[in-house]
């Protein structure tokens, strides 16, 4: 089972995030998983 989260951020630091993300080969719901595996 799956569930969503939302959560809210400045727009442009969104869009910087996004590009160091892509830069790595990710997106940003796949960067979250991986915050929230490693956290738990």
């Amino acid at each position: 089972m799956t569930s969503q989260v939302h959560f809210r951020m400045d727009e442009q630091e969104k869009e910087a995030l996004e590009v160091v993300l892509r830069r790595r080969g990710l997106t940003l719901g796949e960067a979250f998983r991986l915050f929230a595996k490693k956290t738990i």
